[in-house]
């Protein structure tokens, strides 16, 4: 449900969800609407919180663990 298509396209993801976070700290207080456009990127990048991004990378590593059946 979390995973995506890839590990390259979830890390890829991830990389936007930092950097949205990163924005919002540095530019939050001078800029409440950057605060706000920020969070909204880190919400769609990591699909929700960034514990849910995580789970989403054990999906995809428990699938391409287990051999089709």
């Amino acid at each position: 449900m979390f995973a995506s298509r890839s590990v390259a396209i979830h890390l890829l993801r991830g990389a936007i969800g930092v950097a949205a976070i990163w924005s919002a700290i540095r530019f939050g207080a001078e800029h409440p609407w950057a605060l706000v456009v920020s969070v909204a990127v880190m919400l769609l990048a990591f699909g929700g919180c960034p514990t849910c991004w995580i789970m989403g990378l054990c999906e995809i590593n428990s699938r391409k663990a287990t051999p089709p059946s």
